[in-house]
């Protein structure tokens, strides 16, 4: 059993990052809304901090009780799917190198599977998820990339905690172990 289940958003403007504790209640959220400042104005290097506010606003203290899920790239990203892979790669490289999480305890999540869990539907709108939020955890947030990330930290803490699931809940945390199979870090 994991004793921190983390869901993360990552995107290349506001990472969204939410992290459940051994009982899947909420520890943090953390976003990034503004562009962070870095020395060298290079998308690499914006990433790679980027990356490291990530890191920072997780706190892994014992990377192998941790189970993280993450958004994989949408493929309608608007020409932005090659950036985002991009910062997701480092995200991943310092997960697995700087922060010593194993890749087994690393998830990928697509985004018609989040809104499956949280909505019903693979095809909804954003503004529907932050809804569903409220309306099944009570957790209240008017940010999509908050409300994304504490759908993926559900949705590990579902999978990997033990519990009994049901109907499409259990549905769809199925198909995102497939999913798994054929989409590894």
């Amino acid at each position: 059993m994991f004793t921190k289940y983390i869901g993360i958003d990552m995107s290349t403007s506001s990472p969204g990052v939410c992290v459940l504790n051994k009982d899947g209640d909420l520890l943090r959220t953390w976003t990034s809304k503004k562009r962070l400042k870095v020395l060298h104005s290079s998308d690499i290097c914006y990433y790679d901090t980027l990356a490291d506010s990530v890191c920072l606003a997780l706190g892994i203290k014992r990377p192998m009780n941790t189970m993280i899920l993450i958004e994989d790239y949408a493929p309608a990203a608007r020409g932005q799917t090659n950036k985002i892979a991009e910062c997701t790669g480092i995200l991943k490289y310092k997960l697995l190198f700087d922060q010593k999480v194993p890749a087994e305890n690393i998830k990928l999540c697509s985004i018609q599977h989040l809104k499956m869990f949280a909505v019903g539907k693979g095809n909804c709108k954003k503004e529907l998820v932050i809804k569903e939020v409220y309306k099944k955890w009570g957790f209240d947030t008017n940010s999509n990339d908050i409300a994304d990330a504490f759908v993926l930290a559900k949705m590990a803490f579902s999978i990997y905690s033990g519990i009994a699931l049901q109907g499409k809940h259990l549905d769809v945390c199925n198909r995102v172990l497939e999913y798994n199979k054929k989409h590894t870090i």
